[in-house]
């Protein structure tokens, strides 16, 4: 076989949904209609259900990869369907652990053969469903935490049950991210949970605390972290980096419980004052993962409940989750690839299909302490009490909300005197590069997505 066909082989093995593709799957499988009237644990069951139904359709090699219609990256396919699987695990875990607390078609049984035939096949050499051996500034190594951080979830029970060969397999694997290079920013993460998963597990490695080090130098006196020393600020770091930082206290609160100090106090404080039941004015990246924005509130509930108690968390979850869920009827990908509906200007080249799936996490993380939530009702939010005018990130952002339009203005100060970015649309050039390569191919917004003065929610 020449070397052309070994890679047209490969290629062609991995599904792949183009856009034209997004009618039927609409047809198919219909999305939950609306959200409203649903409590919590309602939320819950209706969101894993439809994830469960769409994961099980698009999923192939016994469940190891998937591939759902909509945006893809400017990577390949592989790792596109990997992380179409891997963001879904944690989510499997928690309904292992909490199954009795939902209402799923999936028994327990059926959830943990679900489970194990991913872990088991993906991570091994001679397997057809391996998903590799990571490589320096790899994708894969983001996904391999999601694989680590499921494997703690269930460590005193479906862990304990795989046999010998399979543990040895899944450590050696995960191992290896931890020798590779990657980006020094929310990526470092990424490899501390992998190795605080390994130690946890009993493996040999050693502690990084270089990566640590790093970590808490993103962070600045109110607890806002940047993306990177360099980096920006934004929602996504705001939610992804304090969800890595939830895990990590869960797994070694005694090495991470500096984190939870009074700068986090003051974050929180902040915080809770950009959440709408209209939403959010969003900047930044990543806005497909709008839901996620609770996770911050849900963590400060647990550890902060005179800044936040558990009934404004939970409302937050709530309403972002009612608010954003009426646009999904516009989107014909698993979760909108955008804000309000599938749009390609505000999704990153780096994202596919699956990407979305880490909205997820506001779900994970309540049912994971759901004996810490149960019986909670839901309390009032501040733009819901009172008008304010607040700064925050120190002096960076001035937050104006409106108790009675529910409106949230957000000033970023060092972007007042800039004129106002306009937003690149998808060209022909963008279309045909994608067309012919098969990668994403998007327009850069960057400037439409951060050096925007004035933001405002929906109303």
């Amino acid at each position: 076989m020449t070397v052309y066909r070994k890679i047209k082989e490969q290629i062609n093995r991995y599904k792949y949904y183009s856009l034209d593709s997004c009618n039927k799957f609409a047809n198919e499988l219909a999305k939950p209609e609306e959200l409203e009237g649903l409590d919590s644990i309602g939320i819950c069951n209706t969101v894993i259900s439809y994830i469960l139904d769409v994961y099980e359709r698009y999923s192939f090699l016994k469940g190891s990869h998937a591939s759902y219609p909509g945006f893809i990256s400017n990577k390949n396919r592989k790792i596109d369907s990997i992380e179409s699987v891997a963001r879904i695990l944690p989510l499997l875990s928690v309904c292992i652990k909490r199954h009795e607390e939902l209402c799923l078609r999936h028994s327990k049984e059926q959830l943990i053969d679900m489970y194990t035939a991913v872990v088991s096949s993906a991570t091994d050499r001679a397997s057809a469903c391996y998903w590799g051996d990571p490589q320096d500034f790899d994708q894969l190594i983001v996904e391999m935490c999601d694989v680590a951080l499921s494997i703690w979830i269930l460590k005193d029970t479906v862990w304990s049950s795989l046999n010998n060969d399979v543990k040895e397999n899944i450590i050696s694997w995960l191992k290896k991210a931890l020798y590779k290079e990657t980006v020094e920013n929310n990526w470092l993460f990424f490899k501390l949970i992998i190795m605080e998963v390994l130690l946890e597990l009993g493996a040999e490695v050693e502690f990084r605390q270089d990566i640590y080090d790093k970590l808490l130098s993103f962070r600045n006196s109110e607890g806002w972290f940047r993306d990177g020393i360099n980096g920006n600020f934004d929602y996504y770091n705001a939610w992804g980096f304090y969800y890595a930082i939830y895990w990590l206290l869960k797994i070694n609160q005694n090495r991470y419980s500096i984190f939870i100090d009074e700068s986090f106090e003051t974050f929180l404080s902040q915080y809770k004052h950009f959440v709408s039941p209209n939403g959010i004015p969003f900047y930044g990246r990543s806005a497909c993962y709008k839901y996620a924005i609770s996770v911050p509130l849900l963590i400060g509930a647990i550890y902060k409940e005179d800044i936040v108690p558990k009934g404004v968390a939970i409302r937050a979850m709530n309403v972002i989750w009612k608010h954003y869920w009426r646009y999904e009827k516009n989107s014909k990908s698993i979760l909108s690839q955008g804000l309000l509906n599938d749009d390609e200007r505000l999704f990153n080249e780096y994202s596919c299909s699956g990407s979305s799936l880490w909205s997820l996490r506001p779900i994970i993380l309540y049912l994971f302490e759901y004996e810490n939530f149960k019986g909670y009702r839901e309390k009032s939010l501040p733009i819901e009490i009172r008008d304010f005018k607040i700064s925050a990130n120190e002096g960076r952002y001035i937050l104006t909300g409106i108790k009675n339009e529910r409106a949230i203005e957000l000033r970023i100060v060092e972007n007042k005197n800039m004129p106002h970015p306009g937003i690149k649309n998808r060209s022909l050039k963008y279309k045909l590069k994608e067309l012919i390569f098969k990668k994403g191919s998007r327009p850069d917004n960057y400037d439409y997505q951060y050096r925007r003065a004035v933001i405002y929610n929906d109303k």
